[in-house]
């Protein structure tokens, strides 16, 4: 029987990439803001969004984070999250040699995590439901493609700057270094020079034993506003799997 209690559960909707060394930096902090202010007017003209990602650890972290390939499509905003979606990732997890193959999906009012290892589905109206793929997941999902002030924290922050350029998926793309205000971090992103929409990101950070470290996403195959239609987030649990009257592990 599905359990009908709500409880809080946060997502990151983020993903990170590193590039140090690459090509030669402006050192032009106006021409990064002026970057940025077309990077956020292009992301906010999004409404929905489909694309290959590919996502790991660096540094420190690389022992610490899972690394995944998958695709990701999603519309709307609830919270800070998408309102629906549809993500299709192969997880690996460090110190593992095991992969974990699951769809995570939302239709706006339910859950649901197909574990396609376990032949397993969880469906809950709680996104909880999700458990730990779920969250590794959703990691794929640059929530900044259809968020109402996608790049608000990068246009106010402490510092940016132009350091170089970067070609992803055979995109060339501008390499920003932003230092977030209020100490909030930092983050190396990366912008098509032609759409001026994100292909990656790093977002960097201290690990628990104080060493850099960083999570690394790209994202390549980009379709803005593809067609959906009524089976893209529909919850369809394939023949053949239990569903499980639990939340995922």
């Amino acid at each position: 029987m599905m359990k009908r209690r709500i409880s809080m559960i946060v997502c990151v909707w983020v993903a990170s990439t590193v590039a140090y060394g690459q090509d030669k930096p402006s050192g032009d902090t106006n021409e990064a803001v002026e970057i940025l202010k077309k990077v956020d007017a292009a992301a906010k003209a999004v409404k929905a969004v489909k694309y290959k990602a590919t996502f790991k650890g660096t540094g420190a972290a690389e022992s610490q984070v899972p690394s995944m390939e998958g695709t990701a499509v999603f519309t709307g905003l609830k919270g800070n999250a998408p309102e629906k979606y549809r993500i299709e990732a192969t997880i690996n997890r460090p110190g593992s040699s095991d992969t974990q193959k699951v769809t995570v999906i939302s239709d706006g009012e339910e859950f649901a995590l197909i574990d396609h290892t376990t032949k397993k589905a969880y469906v809950d109206i709680d996104p909880a439901v999700l458990g730990r793929a779920g969250r590794d997941a959703s990691l794929i999902v640059v929530v900044e493609f259809v968020h109402a002030t996608p790049f608000s924290d990068e246009l106010n922050g402490d510092k940016q700057e132009v350091t170089g350029n970067k070609k992803i998926g055979g995109v060339d793309c501008y390499e920003i270094d932003v230092t977030y205000a209020g100490g909030r971090g930092r983050s190396i992103w990366h912008f098509s020079k032609e759409d001026f929409l994100p292909r990656g990101r790093n977002v960097m950070f201290k690990t628990p034993d104080g060493k850099d470290g960083g999570r690394q996403y790209f994202v390549s195959d980009l379709e803005i506003d593809p067609k959906l239609d009524k089976d893209t987030f529909k919850i369809n649990v394939p023949d053949g799997y239990e569903t499980v009257d639990d939340f995922a592990p």
